[in-house]
């Protein structure tokens, strides 16, 4: 009989993400905050596009694509008086060459209501537990919404192209 080493890949069913250099971190936190965490990861296990991660600076936010970016320090919310569909939020960079650089992460949304409700989750966190993961959720729920979007023009685009060849197939002339 063999057995198998049946590991799996660390990116895969895991968005909260404890790097080995966190255990002063975690030392550090307070046992209702270490609850939190555990909930926090139950709740973000089968996110697909950002991730919660913790080391020895504390939380951060990342992007799983290669050109997603990477946040720390989350802050309040910012109106973003020019637009009723988005707001800011001024966050630390932590990668590419912003990396350490106070920056602000646009959100933006299809439309004014949906702003508006994530404006008031990401204003009524009390503490940088809370601001980390209302972010976290608010970037997966708008990236996992483009993602949705993109399927559905590539099916839309597939079958343009299936109608074409079924066209041509049947009502096809050679000239």
């Amino acid at each position: 009989m063999q057995v198998n080493n049946n590991v799996q890949s660390p990116d895969f069913g895991m968005a909260l993400k404890i790097k080995p250099t966190a255990k002063n971190f975690l030392k550090k936190q307070s046992l209702v905050t270490l609850e939190s965490l555990q909930k926090l990861g139950e709740e973000f296990k089968d996110y697909k596009h950002w991730d919660l991660e913790i080391d020895d600076k504390g939380y951060r936010v990342a992007g799983k694509g290669a050109l997603d970016g990477a946040y720390r320090n989350i802050r309040k919310p910012e109106v973003h008086t020019s637009r009723f569909d988005s707001f800011r939020v001024p966050v630390t960079a932590d990668r590419f060459a912003d990396k350490g650089k106070n920056i602000n992460r646009y959100l933006c949304y299809t439309n004014p209501e949906d702003a508006r409700v994530g404006f008031e989750k990401m204003n009524v966190s009390s503490n940088q537990l809370e601001r980390t993961a209302n972010f976290t959720r608010e970037l997966e729920k708008l990236s996992a919404k483009e993602a949705y979007a993109e399927s559905i023009k590539a099916q839309i685009k597939e079958a343009q192209a299936n109608k074409i060849s079924d066209l041509f197939g049947h009502f096809g002339v050679e000239v």
